[in-house]
């Protein structure tokens, strides 16, 4: 078994901008026959509006396999309050569309309380709805989490 795996990742970060742009491939072949291969690609630009609020646009490409390959648009905001030295409220909002299927778009909100309890733990509590207009078969198109998590940043 043979595999390889590349990545690029630059980013740009021009006054209140961020221009990013990653690529990954992942090829592995097993007895000389290729059993994987895929491709994702991503640019994204983000502005600063204001000390707290970003807003970005960004679009994915992804090839996995010879039958999947697809481009999404996605666009959103990230906006972050400092509620004290250690505490935190992130509210992120995305809204994605498929370049495939029109009828495959999804929506996903995020609100998150984070506070630190250690030089490098934090506890983070947070509340996500996701909404998917065309589910696989089988699911809801609505699902809702509510989260608890134990964070270490080194």
């Amino acid at each position: 078994m043979q595999s390889i795996g590349l990545s690029g990742d630059v980013t740009y970060r021009p006054a209140s901008w961020e221009i990013r742009n990653r690529a990954v491939f992942v090829r592995a072949e097993d007895e000389g026959e290729v059993s994987a291969q895929s491709l994702a690609y991503l640019f994204r630009a983000s502005r600063k509006l204001a000390p707290r609020l970003s807003v970005y646009g960004q679009y994915d490409y992804a090839r996995d396999g010879e039958d999947v390959s697809t481009g999404a648009l996605d666009t959103g905001w990230a906006y972050k309050l400092r509620i004290s030295a250690t505490a935190d409220f992130t509210d992120d909002f995305r809204w994605v569309e498929s370049f495939y299927d029109s009828s495959d778009w999804r929506i996903s909100h995020v609100a998150a309380l984070t506070a630190r309890v250690h030089s490098f733990l934090s506890l983070k509590v947070s509340h996500s709805t996701r909404y998917v207009n065309f589910p696989p078969a089988g699911f809801d198109n609505t699902d809702t989490i509510a989260a608890v998590a134990l964070v270490a940043k080194f």
